[in-house]
């Protein structure tokens, strides 16, 4: 205990820590269970799949149309041809609403996705990205998603 505990009694974190305790891995749903194990695979493999993305999207927005490797031309005919295609593109009543890239942390700032991110903008489509190399657990995949489909 350090001396301003002893002091001042248990800080927030402290309380906090007690009051929420982490759930158990036996406690989570066993289909979490399965996305954790085949995430965990596919991370060691040297990056989580599109395929991984595309089930959780089909799942969770059936409401939309998901189409899968969009050239940005689809947005913007115009615009240049080595901007960096769109992974999933969501659509609603044929009307373009969300693009999703799947990317790295040393690529995603190259002029390729950034001219793909300028295009969805100047086209009103919100643009969003996520990195292959992180965890990206499918709540937070979903999660993210909603946000910005404000769902």
């Amino acid at each position: 205990m350090s001396f301003f505990s002893r002091l001042f009694g248990k800080g927030k974190q402290e309380k906090q820590k007690e009051l929420d305790p982490l759930p158990k891995q036996e406690e989570l749903i066993e289909e979490d269970i399965n996305y954790a194990e085949e995430n965990e695979k596919r991370l060691q493999a040297g990056g989580i799949s599109p395929e991984y993305f595309y089930r959780i999207f089909k799942e969770n927005f059936p409401q939309y149309q998901i189409e899968r490797t969009v050239s940005a031309s689809r947005l913007d005919a115009l615009c240049h041809e080595k901007c960096h295609p769109i992974d999933f593109l969501f659509s609603q009543n044929g009307v373009p609403v969300l693009a999703v890239v799947l990317t790295t942390q040393n690529q995603y700032r190259s002029m390729p996705f950034r001219g793909t991110e300028a295009v969805c903008d100047a086209n009103d489509v919100s643009y969003m990205r996520f990195f292959i190399e992180m965890r990206n657990e499918r709540n937070y995949v979903r999660e993210r998603v909603a946000e910005e489909l404000e769902e």
